[in-house]
């Protein structure tokens, strides 16, 4: 007889029609074979339907069903988290996520959140329940008042029973600080360089710390010690943004030996910065000339007038030393008179040793306060002073009385001048 096998279920069932035959004894088997796999599955069935022939007549029951029964466990649920639109959030503001499973699960299941650390109190669920295939939640940030540097926030799906993370499991979300930094006013301070010799000169080092965010104008006050033509005074230094700058302080060479000198910089306080304890430095100048010979540092030289002479005599003038001379002293003169000597050779300067020589003869026509007639007197090394003599000639026309005056004018190999003029008088 024909049987026609049907199933439901997806378990492997041969369908269709096939004979089965029936023997004396009045009964037979069919048997329809199942395929074991591993899916999870609705249970199922396999149904036998007997088919009309021409030899054998239908029953009542021509049609009998056994049930087939899945035996793999339900799969689990993966999850995964993706984020709701895209780019970064002000701190404040919030971000939102969704949570897939697959397959949906037949009942709720419930996933753990983690939160990753931050600095901006992100906060959120700690677990999302799901009844369907997905499910959206938001994480939230905190607006401080706090200068911070930007930062993200890190959400991530934590396993646990009943589901599997799968890929992506975490996600993060970029956060932006929206305060402005503090004021940070600078720490202004001053160094020295090295030591410098006079002509050279002296730098000073100003540091702000923190740098500024735009240049900074300093004061500082310079000050000098010694005679090296330091400008001194207040004067702006500029610090620009990479938070240092120089400061040059010219010194002026000379021939004269002196002590030792100093420049100083003093910081001057301001508005838009602090001074450190460094608020001043000071850097040495030194001298670089010899010392004068012998005693020349010291030694004062004056003039002494003459005794009263006639027409062809000689006035006398000493040249004096305050000590006697380590070295060589010469003297510069000029001589004049307080009368006019109006015919005749009013007055002469012999040589060393000498008589008057009518070439060193001059006449002085015009009053004393008007220098005539230069010339030098030497103070030989050991001697205290010397004599300056002029010689009257007799031929001088002296208009009853008249004064001869010497007036030193320099000196060299002395420091200076004490008493530089003197006078000696003549008869007619």
């Amino acid at each position: 007889m024909s049987v026609t096998v049907g199933a439901s279920g997806d378990y492997g069932v041969t369908t269709g029609t096939r004979t089965v035959r029936i023997p004396t004894t009045g009964s037979a088997t069919l048997s329809v074979a199942t395929t074991g796999d591993s899916t999870d599955e609705p249970d199922g069935s396999v149904t036998a339907t007997l088919v009309d022939g021409s030899d054998y007549d239908l029953g009542a029951t021509k049609t009998a069903t056994v049930a087939v029964n899945d035996d793999d466990l339900p799969p689990v649920p993966v999850v995964s988290i993706s984020r709701v639109g895209a780019g970064a959030v002000t701190e404040g503001g919030s971000a939102s996520f969704r949570i897939a499973v697959t397959p949906a699960p037949a009942s709720p299941i419930t996933v753990k959140v983690s939160i990753g650390a931050n600095t901006f109190g992100a906060g959120g669920p700690s677990s999302v329940t799901l009844s369907g295939a997905s499910r959206t939640f938001s994480v939230s940030t905190v607006n401080d008042q706090a200068d911070e540097p930007d930062g993200s926030v890190t959400v991530s799906l934590v396993s646990g029973g009943g589901y599997t993370v799968g890929s992506p499991g975490s996600v993060s979300f970029a956060v932006l600080d929206d305060d402005d930094p503090p004021v940070v006013t600078p720490v202004v301070s001053i160094t020295a360089g090295s030591g410098v010799t006079e002509g050279d000169s002296a730098t000073f080092t100003l540091s702000a710390m923190p740098s500024p965010t735009s240049s900074l104008a300093v004061r500082v006050t310079v000050s000098a010690s010694g005679d090296y033509g330091a400008a001194t005074g207040t004067r702006t230094v500029t610090i620009p943004t990479s938070g240092s700058a120089t400061l040059s302080v010219a010194t002026t060479g000379d021939s004269t030996d002196e002590p030792d000198g100093s420049v100083t910089a003093t910081l001057v306080a301001g508005a838009v910065y602090d001074l450190s304890a460094a608020k001043a430095a000071t850097v040495a100048v030194a001298d670089d000339d010899d010392p004068p010979p012998g005693n020349s540092a010291t030694l004062t030289v004056s003039v002494e007038g003459a005794e009263t002479v006639s027409r062809g005599e000689v006035l006398e003038f000493t040249i004096l030393l305050s000590e006697a001379a380590q070295q060589d002293v010469t003297v510069s003169y000029s001589l004049s008179n307080n009368k006019g000597m109006i015919a005749g050779l009013d007055y002469c300067v012999p040589p060393a040793g000498g008589r008057p020589d009518a070439a060193r003869c001059w006449d002085l026509g015009l009053p004393w306060d008007h220098d005539y007639k230069v010339g030098q007197v030497t103070i030989a090394e050991g001697e205290d002073s010397a004599t300056l003599s002029v010689w009257i000639p007799a031929g001088a026309q002296v208009p009853g009385k008249a004064w001869i005056f010497v007036r030193l004018t320099d000196v060299e190999g002395a420091k200076e001048i004490s008493s530089g003029i003197a006078g000696g008088e003549v008869y007619e």
